[in-house]
C-alpha cells in the first residue's frame, strides 16, 4: 500500500486539477484538504533521502499542477496547508525541509 500512495496522492491532484474550472471556494477547501493529507502521509512514512527527495519533487509538481488549472490562490493553500501540517506535526522534518 505505501508505494502506492504517490499514485494516489497524483490521482486526487488530478481530481482536483480537473474540479478547477468552477467553484472556487470548493477548490481551495479541497486544496486545503490535499496539502494537508500529503503532508500527513510524509510525517507518517519512513522514507531515505532519495525517497524524501522525490516525493517533496511531487510536491512541487502537484503545486505547479494546480497553479497552472486553478490559479495562484488555490495553489498557495495548497502549499501553506502542506507546510503548516508540517510545521505543526514533526518539527525535525520541518527544519530539514522547509
Amino acid at each position: 500500500m505505501k508505494r502506492h500512495l504517490p499514485l494516489l496522492a497524483l490521482f486526487a491532484t488530478l481530481l482536483l486539477a480537473g474540479a478547477c474550472q468552477s467553484k472556487s471556494d470548493k477548490n481551495n477547501n479541497a486544496a486545503l484538504r490535499l496539502g494537508q493529507r500529503h503532508a500527513k502521509e510524509l510525517t507518517e512514512s519512513k522514507l531515505s533521502d532519495k525517497e524524501l527527495q522525490f516525493r517533496l519533487l511531487e510536491i512541487r509538481a502537484n503545486e505547479t499542477m494546480i497553479r497552472n488549472n486553478c490559479g495562484n490562490e488555490t495553489a498557495e493553500i495548497y502549499v501553506t496547508s502542506f507546510t503548516d501540517y508540517i510545521k505543526a506535526h514533526n518539527d525535525s522534518l520541518a527544519q530539514l525541509i522547509l
